[in-house]
């Protein structure tokens, strides 16, 4: 079970493996929406490309990447860490996401979730 934090916008999980898991996310603050399931492309055996969606959250509206799987989360960087690291859309790459480094055959679940504030 991963745990929920309150004050924050969880999205559905994207799943590496392309499956349909879906979550039934917490409602969000007021004026934050809930950040839509990341896309997730494989780029080679210890690389995905990760890419956020803002889902219409206001500029300064900060995201962080989890792997819900093992509560791991995208550092700047592209590695995993114990931290969860906040920042804005354009600092995940906007558009282009960001690659994240992985170990070859496991299981990764993305998610994202958002807060607005520092």
């Amino acid at each position: 079970m991963t745990r929920l934090l309150r004050g924050f916008a969880y999205s559905a999980l994207g799943i590496l493996s392309f499956a349909a898991g879906l979550l039934n996310p917490p409602p969000a603050p007021a004026g934050l929406r809930v950040p839509e399931r990341p896309a997730v492309f494989r780029l080679g055996a210890t690389k995905v490309l990760v890419i956020i969606n803002p889902s219409g959250n206001t500029v300064g509206t900060r995201y962080a990447i989890e792997d819900a799987d093992s509560g791991s989360y995208v550092q700047p960087d592209g590695s995993l860490g114990e931290t969860p690291y906040f920042q804005i859309f354009s600092a995940w790459g906007s558009d282009a996401g960001i690659v994240v480094m992985v170990s070859p055959n496991t299981r990764y679940g993305f998610r994202v979730s958002a807060r607005t504030g520092s």
